[in-house]
C-alpha cells in the first residue's frame, strides 16, 4: 500500500479532499555556505582588519574563562593558569595554549563549530567570563587563510584540513587544558601597517604589547616561551575619578600611567583584558586605562561593549567620551572670554597706568627696600645648589605603551608651524595673507568666485566673528589651501563621487597589489569599496580606503573627499580663524556714523582689566573703573610681588598683572591667542584682606605671595585653571612657594611703603627708639673719645709719646667724632 493509501485510511476522510493536496517533492531545511560565512563573521563584526591580534585577544579570553572553571571545578590550583602563544614565521603557524578546563568532543561540535553557540551562558559577571556572543571562533579560525587547523583539548584531536572539509574529532592522549594551532596565516597578517605610528609593525610586536597590556594576576602570560612584563605597573599610576554612570550593573576603575613622551591613547580592558585601543586627538603624557567590571551579559541592552568588543555602547560609551574631552581639554580658563569685558595690558596708556610707574619708580629708591633686595639676593640659587648636593631620582615611567600616534617635534608659540602638515600646507599669516590667498583661489577656481566674495564680506566685519560665520570662512580657506597644495603636487585629492577619480584610485590599487603580494587581500576589500556608490560608505569604509591609499603613497598625503555624503576625511588645516584674525586687526571700513568708543583700559600698559558679566554687579564695576588712581598701588604691589616671584623662580614666560572683577575668582592665569599673558587678583578679596591685616605688612606679603606662586605656576606648567590641579603641578606650586619665601620680608616692605600703611605699635617703639639714639649719638660720640683719649695718655704705645698722642687728638678731634657718631647710627640704616 502506498503511502497516500495509507494516509487515507488512518484519516478516514473523503478521497476527494486528499487527491487535491499537492504531492510533496522534497523535505529541507535553511542552510548556509560554512566557509562564506566564518570568513563574513571574520570580516563583518571584527572590521579592524588585524586578525592575528584579534585572534589572539579572543583566544586568551577563552583561556582564561576556561582557565577559572578549572579553578572552581579545582582541577588546578587558583593562581597557576597559564596561557602561550607561540609563533613560527617561517611555518606561518600560529599557537594559543592553555592548562583551562577543555572540551569534550559534543562541546566542540555543539559550541566551539557553532557560529552564535557558547558555553558562557550561565556566567553572571565579566569576572566569571568576558565573552558570550558565541562569534569569537570566526575571527580565531579565520586567520588561517585556508582554514586548515587543529585542536587538542582534553582527549580529544580536531582536525580540520581546509575551508570546504569536514572537522574531524579523533582520540588523543589526555592533557589538561587545550592547545589551539593555526596553519597558513597569511603573509599580509605577518607585517602590518599602523596609522598612527606610521610604521609597519611585526606580528610579534602587536602580540607580544597585547598581552602586555592585559592585567590577569591569576594567569601566567608568555609569547614565545617568555613571560610578557606587564605594560602598566600595577604599583603606580594617578587614579582618575569619573562621577559619571558606565550603565546599570557596570563600574569602571579609571588610572593614568605616566609615559616618557606625548603619545599617550586610552586602553579599555574588560576583566583585566585589553579589548581596543582608543587613540587620543590630543598630546598625552600619560596612558589612560579603564578597567571595567559588569554583570551584564553579551547581547543585552546594558552590555557596555558591541559583539567585537572594540567599540562602547549605551552609557559607558557616553560617559568615556565625556571624559576624554575633559582629560583633552586645552587651552581653557574658568571664565569664558566672550562672557567677560577684557581691557588687554598692552592697549595705551591709562589714567592710572602712569600713577602706577612713578610710584614703582619712587618706591625702589628706598634704602631698606634696596638693602632687603640685596639680602635675599641669590636665595633661590643657593637653594638649588644646596639640592643638586643630594642626588635625586627620576619621576619614574608607570606605562611601557608604544607611542599611539606619530609625534611631530614641539614648537610653542609657533602658531603657523603647529598647522602646518605634511604637505606643506601653511595657514597664511594675519588677514592680509588670508585674504591674498582667497583672492588667488578665486582666480583658480571661478567657480568659487561669488563664495569668496562673501568671505571678502565676513572677515572684514568689525568685532569677533560668530561661531557660523568662522566656520564658513574656514570651509573656504581650507578649499583654498587645497587647491593650491594639489596644484603645487604637494597633495594628492580624491572625489569618490567622480568617475575618472575613482579609476585612478583603482589604478593606483591595483599596481600596490601587484607590487606587495601580501596586500593582495586587502586591496581586493579596497577595490570593492570602490566600486559601492560613495553615498553609502561609511565612515570606517572611508578610513580603510584612506588608510590603504596611503600605504600605496606614502611619499604624498592623501585626502579623499565624498561630496555630499556627510564627511569630509582628514584633520583641519586652519585651526581657530577668530585667533588668526586677532593677530592682524582689518582696517575698518569707513562708518555712517562714529562707532561708539571702545572701553579703555585705566592700568595700562601696566595691568590688564576683567569684568565678568554674570558673576560681577554693573554699577560695582562702574565705580571701580571711575576710581582707578585708588587701585593703582595695590596693582603696582601684585606686580612687583609677581616679577620678585618669577625672577626667583626663574618664570620666563612674558606676563602682566591684572585686576579680576569676578566674585567667583580669587586669581586667575590667563593666556589668550596673540595677547600676553595676565595673572589677575581680585580687589575685593585683596581690600578684605588688607582690612583685616592694616599694620601687619607681612601678612599681606604672605597672602600676596602664596596667589603668586599659585598662578605663576599655572603660568609656567601651561595647565589652566579648567584642566585642574594634578599631583605634578602641585609638587611644582610647593616647591616654587618654599624657594621664594626668603622674599617675604621684600614684599612686606613693598606693601608698607606702596600702600602707606600706619605704623604699628611696635613700628612707632622702634622709630622713637631711633629718634633717642640719633640725638644722643654725638654725645656718645665725645664720652667715647674722651675715653679713648684718656686711656692712650695714661698707658701710651711704645715708642710714642703723651705730647704726640694729645697733637694727634686736637688735629682730628672733628673727623673722629664724625667717624664714632656714624658708627653709633650704623644699626639704624640696615633692614629691620
Amino acid at each position: 500500500m502506498s503511502c497516500a493509501c495509507k494516509l487515507r485510511a488512518a484519516m478516514a476522510v473523503s478521497e476527494g479532499i486528499l487527491d487535491a493536496m499537492p504531492a510533496l517533492k522534497s523535505v529541507g531545511r535553511p542552510s548556509v555556505n560554512a566557509a562564506a560565512m566564518w570568513r563574513y563573521f571574520t570580516r563583518s563584526v571584527y572590521q579592524s582588519g588585524d586578525l592575528p591580534w584579534l585572534a589572539c585577544r579572543e583566544a586568551l579570553q577563552n583561556s582564561v574563562d576556561a582557565i577559572r572553571a578549572a579553578v572552581r571545578a579545582r582541577q588546578i590550583r587558583a593562581g597557576s593558569g597559564q596561557f602561550a602563544v607561540t609563533w613560527d614565521g617561517d611555518a606561518r603557524t600560529l599557537s594559543f595554549e592553555d592548562n583551562g578546563i577543555g572540551m569534550d568532543a559534543e562541546t566542540i561540535v555543539s559550541k566551539f563549530l557553532t557560529i552564535g553557540e557558547s558555553g558562557k551562558a550561565a556566567a553572571t559577571s565579566s569576572d566569571e567570563a568576558a565573552g558570550g556572543f558565541g562569534v569569537a571562533k570566526a575571527v580565531i579560525l579565520g586567520v588561517s587563510s585556508t582554514f586548515r587547523w587543529e585542536m587538542h583539548s582534553r582527549d580529544n584531536q580536531a582536525v580540520s584540513e581546509g575551508a570546504g572539509e569536514d572537522v574531524s574529532i579523533f582520540d588523543a592522549p589526555p592533557r589538561q587544558g587545550t592547545k589551539l594551532t593555526l596553519y597558513d596565516v597569511a603573509e599580509e597578517h605577518v607585517t602590518r601597517w599602523d596609522a598612527l605610528r606610521r610604521a609597519y609593525v611585526s606580528i610579534e610586536d602587536r602580540l607580544r604589547e597585547l598581552l602586555a597590556a592585559c592585567d590577569l594576576q591569576d594567569v601566567r602570560l608568555t609569547f614565545n616561551g617568555e613571560a610578557v612584563a606587564l605594560m602598566f605597573d600595577r604599583k603606580r599610576g594617578a587614579p582618575v575619578r569619573v562621577d559619571e554612570s558606565w550603565g546599570e550593573g557596570t563600574e569602571a576603575k579609571i588610572k593614568a600611567y605616566r609615559r616618557p613622551d606625548r603619545g599617550g591613547a586610552y586602553f579599555i580592558r574588560l576583566g583585566g583584558l585589553l579589548q581596543f585601543v582608543q587613540p587620543t586627538t590630543g598630546r598625552l603624557t600619560s596612558d589612560v586605562v579603564v578597567d571595567l567590571r559588569t554583570t551584564q551579559r553579551p547581547g543585552s541592552t546594558e552590555y557596555p561593549l558591541n559583539a567585537a568588543r572594540d567599540a562602547l555602547l549605551h552609557d559607558a560609551e557616553a560617559t568615556f567620551w565625556r571624559m576624554k574631552s575633559e582629560i583633552e581639554r586645552e587651552s581653557e580658563s574658568s571664565v569664558k572670554p566672550q562672557e567677560d569685558e577684557v581691557l588687554a595690558p598692552d592697549e595705551g596708556v591709562g589714567e592710572a597706568g602712569a600713577d602706577i610707574g612713578a610710584q614703582l619708580d619712587a618706591v625702589m629708591k628706598d634704602p631698606e627696600l634696596l638693602a632687603l633686595l640685596a639680602e635675599s639676593e641669590g636665595g633661590m640659587v643657593a637653594l638649588r645648589q644646596a639640592q643638586l648636593q643630594t642626588p635625586r631620582t627620576p619621576d619614574p615611567v608607570a606605562s611601557r605603551a608604544p607611542a599611539a600616534l606619530d609625534l611631530p617635534p614641539e614648537a610653542p608659540g609657533a602658531y603657523e608651524r603647529q598647522l602646518a602638515a605634511a604637505s606643506g600646507i601653511v595657514l597664511p599669516t594675519g588677514r592680509d595673507g588670508l585674504l591674498r590667498s582667497l583672492n588667488d583661489f578665486a582666480e583658480r577656481a571661478p567657480d568659487f568666485a561669488p563664495l569668496v566674495q562673501q568671505t571678502f564680506g565676513i572677515i572684514n566685519t568689525a568685532g569677533p566673528l560668530h561661531e557660523a560665520d568662522a566656520a564658513a570662512v574656514m570651509a573656504v580657506v581650507e578649499e583654498a589651501l587645497i587647491d593650491e597644495a594639489v596644484r603645487a603636487g604637494r597633495l594628492r585629492r580624491y572625489d569618490l563621487t567622480r568617475d575618472a577619480d575613482l579609476e585612478a584610485l583603482r589604478e593606483i590599487l591595483r599596481q600596490h597589489q601587484q607590487a606587495n603580494p601580501r596586500a593582495a587581500e586587502r586591496v581586493s576589500i579596497g577595490l570593492d569599496l570602490l566600486n559601492a556608490n560613495a553615498y553609502e560608505l561609511r565612515e570606517d569604509d572611508f578610513r580603510y580606503l584612506r588608510e590603504l591609499v596611503t600605504e600605496a603613497l606614502p611619499e604624498v598625503p592623501v585626502r579623499l573627499v565624498a561630496t555630499g555624503a556627510g564627511f569630509y576625511e582628514g584633520e583641519a588645516l586652519v585651526g581657530d580663524l577668530t585667533g588668526l584674525l586677532r593677530a592682524q586687526p582689518a582696517p575698518a571700513a569707513p562708518p555712517k556714523k562714529a562707532p561708539p568708543k571702545p572701553p579703555q583700559n585705566p592700568f595700562a600698559p601696566h595691568g590688564g582689566l576683567r569684568i565678568s558679566k554674570l558673576h560681577y554687579d554693573k554699577d560695582r564695576a562702574r565705580r571701580f573703573k571711575k576710581q582707578a588712581a585708588l587701585w593703582a598701588p595695590a596693582l603696582a604691589l601684585w606686580g612687583a610681588t609677581l616679577r620678585l616671584v618669577a625672577a626667583e623662580g626663574q618664570v620666563t614666560i612674558p606676563f602682566k598683572p591684572g585686576w579680576v572683577l569676578d566674585d567667583k575668582v580669587e586669581a586667575l592665569c590667563e593666556r589668550l591667542p596673540g595677547r600676553i599673558a595676565v595673572i589677575y587678583l581680585n580687589p575685593d578679596r585683596f581690600k578684605e584682606y588688607q582690612s583685616v591685616h592694616p599694620t601687619r605688612p607681612l601678612a599681606l606679603a604672605s597672602y600676596l605671595h602664596s596667589l603668586a606662586c599659585h598662578e605663576l605656576t599655572h603660568l609656567d606648567s601651561g595647565r589652566l585653571h579648567a584642566q585642574g590641579h594634578d599631583e605634578r603641578w602641585m609638587i611644582a606650586r610647593e616647591e616654587l612657594a618654599t624657594s621664594t619665601g626668603h622674599l617675604l620680608p621684600v614684599i612686606a616692605r613693598l606693601a608698607q611703603q606702596l600702600l602707606t600703611l600706619p605704623e604699628t605699635p611696635q613700628q612707632r617703639r622702634v622709630r622713637e627708639l631711633e629718634a633717642i639714639v640719633r640725638r644722643a649719638a654725638p654725645v656718645l660720640a665725645e664720652r667715647v673719645l674722651d675715653a679713648l683719649w684718656q686711656r692712650l695718655r695714661a698707658k701710651p704705645p711704645k715708642g710714642v709719646s703723651v705730647a704726640y698722642i694729645n697733637g694727634f687728638f686736637l688735629r682730628n678731634q672733628a673727623a673722629l667724632l664724625a667717624l664714632i657718631t656714624e658708627q653709633i647710627q650704623a644699626p639704624l640704616k640696615g633692614p629691620r
